[in-house]
């Protein structure tokens, strides 16, 4: 663990897992973004068909 050597807010979202559900939960949030963008381009090929 780090010292906090800068002042401000910080925060965590994650709970106390075990570690075979937290490796899991990491790499989903790793790609998250990516995930995102993904369900934005197939909504608007979706939406054309309509």
């Amino acid at each position: 663990m780090r010292p906090i050597t800068e002042p401000g807010v910080y925060s965590s979202g994650i709970p106390l897992q075990p570690n075979k559900v937290w490796r899991k939960t990491a790499a989903l949030v790793m790609n998250i973004d990516d995930m995102s963008k993904r369900l934005k381009s197939l909504e608007r090929k979706v939406n054309q068909q309509d």
